[in-house]
C-alpha cells in the first residue's frame, strides 16, 4: 500500500501528463472497480470528458472533469494504476 509521499508524486506525474486529455473510449474490464455509479452510467458520465485537473486527498487520488464530476481512485495494496 503507498504511503501519502508515493500519493503525491503520483498526483504530480498525473497532472503533467493527463491534464487536458480527454476521455475517448472507456472500457471496464471488471465492474467490480466501479463503487458508484453502475458500471453502465460510469461509462457514459466517463466517456467524453477532460480532465481538467487532479487532486489527493489523504490515500486517494481525484481526476476534476470538465462536467464538474471527480473521479476518485483508491490505489488498494497494489499502489498501482493500470
Amino acid at each position: 500500500m503507498p504511503e501519502l509521499p508515493e500519493v503525491e508524486t503520483i498526483r504530480c506525474d498525473l497532472e503533467k501528463s493527463v491534464r487536458g486529455k480527454i476521455f475517448k473510449d472507456v472500457q471496464l474490464l471488471y465492474s467490480g472497480f466501479v463503487k458508484y455509479p453502475n458500471p453502465n452510467l460510469f461509462i457514459s458520465r466517463l466517456s467524453g470528458e477532460k480532465i481538467i485537473g487532479t487532486g489527493r486527498r489523504g490515500k486517494y487520488l481525484f481526476l476534476h472533469l470538465s462536467n464538474n464530476l471527480k473521479l476518485i481512485i483508491h490505489f488498494r495494496m497494489t499502489g498501482r494504476i493500470i
